[in-house]
């Protein structure tokens, strides 16, 4: 077996060790990094237990800050010129990969090793949205997709394997607000959904780099943000996705036990500013099957709502910072979890909880 082989296998046994199913306990206090944002934050769990969250800078620049365990390291300006938000994701294990759409509305990637960025590398694609990227891990196979919505309103693909890009394929459709994407049932799946111009949503699914596959139906009446799916891990490779709309100012989710079924969204209530933040979503090898959802309520508060695996929680206000815009939120490490905002002064606010 290769050394990489045999260092993937050691983090996820170690991931697995302890899980997070719990019901989310009360957080420390939020952070202020500071810095000058224009969009909110995409954060991104790798390694052991470290995260990077990325913005784009008052200076149209993508700038990141990097939790490496212990404390956060500040930020770092990446350069590059980016028009929309960028989207972070797990490339493999140790690393992190961090898309963004430069002024000719192509999709430009930028990968951390753990301690240097190798620059901004052209992945290509026209879009209207912002990129949504998913890296899938396991032993012997990495991949890494990213999606957009096309010029034409279709939903597209692109994923690479470790040596080089397939190039964008188009999945067809008429997709409005920004798509969002999450490692599938399997630990090589992946599954992206997007909003129908019809404010439904609709899902596909793929298969270790197979064909992909609508799913059976579109769901959901009056979508008015963008969706936020979240992959629920199984210890045996098994799991759940979760998703979650704001539909009209509420929230509503569903969660589809496996391939065969789309079911209905249910209506958790509340009145929702933003698109909701759920998790987990870049670390998919925890066996947990709870997820925590955060939104911005009316006064630009955060309220997160909590799933034990099999009810929810009602909402709950987490104090102490206004916000703009959507969380980012990611469970990271072995029972970690992060929430990330852009506060309305357009600093970097995190807070954890345990």
């Amino acid at each position: 077996m290769k050394t990489t082989e045999l260092l993937s296998a050691l983090v996820i046994a170690l991931a697995m060790i302890q899980s997070p199913d719990s019901q989310a306990q009360a957080p420390a206090a939020w952070q202020d990094h500071g810095g000058a944002l224009v969009s909110d934050p995409s954060c991104a769990a790798f390694g052991a237990g470290e995260v990077v969250c990325a913005a784009v800078g008052a200076g149209g620049t993508l700038i990141v800050n990097r939790f490496d365990g212990a404390i956060w390291t500040g930020f770092e300006n990446l350069g590059g010129i980016a028009v929309r938000k960028p989207s972070c994701t797990r490339w493999g294990i140790f690393l992190v990969a961090c898309a963004v759409i430069d002024t000719q509305s192509r999709v430009q990637m930028n990968i951390f090793n753990g301690s240097t960025w190798s620059g901004f590398q052209l992945v290509g694609g026209q879009s209207v949205s912002e990129p949504a990227c998913v890296g899938t891990a396991f032993i012997g196979s990495f991949a890494t997709y990213c999606a957009i919505i096309g010029v034409n309103g279709a939903l597209q693909v692109n994923r690479f394997d470790g040596t080089r890009w397939s190039g964008f394929q188009s999945l067809g459709g008429s997709y409005i607000y920004n798509p969002t994407c999450t490692q599938d049932w399997t630990f090589a799946g992946v599954f992206c959904a997007a909003v129908t111009i019809g404010a439904q949503l609709e899902g596909w699914k793929n298969a270790t780099g197979a064909s992909w596959v609508k799913m059976p139906q579109a769901v959901g009446t009056q979508v008015t943000a963008d969706p936020n799916c979240a992959g629920i891990g199984a210890a045996n490779g098994q799991g759940k996705i979760l998703c979650a709309v704001r539909s009209g100012t509420r929230l509503k989710v569903n969660r589809a036990d496996d391939v065969s079924a789309w079911p209905l969204l249910t209506d958790l209530g509340g009145i929702l500013m933003a698109a909701p933040g759920c998790m987990p979503n870049s670390n998919p090898f925890l066996p947990t099957t709870t997820a925590v959802c955060a939104v911005r309520d009316t006064s630009s508060a955060v309220q997160m709502i909590t799933f034990n695996g099999s009810t929810w929680s009602g909402f709950q206000l987490v104090p102490g910072v206004s916000v703009v815009g959507a969380p980012s939120c990611i469970f990271f490490g072995q029972t970690q979890k992060l929430c990330a905002v852009r506060g309305v002064n357009n600093r970097f606010y995190t807070r954890m909880i345990s």
